[in-house]
């Protein structure tokens, strides 16, 4: 910062720094402030800030009977199992149903 004091800017407009808050002025074009943020490091802290608070909620929104409820892996693949074994129970009788349409339809049965 004591080489700020040492530029010469000539007739442009001097910078100053930010030692202590300085209301209003302290966030002018020509203050050097050690508390000034980007707006990207702005966003990313908020995002940080969502996502830790998302991580206190979860496992008290798994707790209290949320719809978004954790299942094990067997309670899946039993559910996966019963709905392949659903399908292919449907094929077999729509299968039936358009054999008995084309025979009787077509062969005359």
């Amino acid at each position: 910062m004591n080489g700020l004091k040492t530029l010469d800017v000539g007739s442009g407009t001097p910078w100053t720094t930010e030692t202590n808050t300085m209301v209003g002025t302290g966030m002018g074009y020509y203050v050097i402030s050690a508390k000034r943020r980007t707006y990207a490091e702005l966003t990313y802290s908020s995002f940080a800030d969502d996502l830790n608070s998302m991580e206190e909620q979860a496992p008290t929104t798994m707790m209290s009977g949320s719809t978004a409820s954790y299942q094990s892996p067997e309670k899946q693949a039993m559910q996966i199992q019963s709905a392949l074994i659903m399908g292919g129970i449907s094929i077999a009788l729509w299968s039936v149903a358009i054999g008995f349409f084309l025979a009787k339809n077509i062969l005359g049965v």
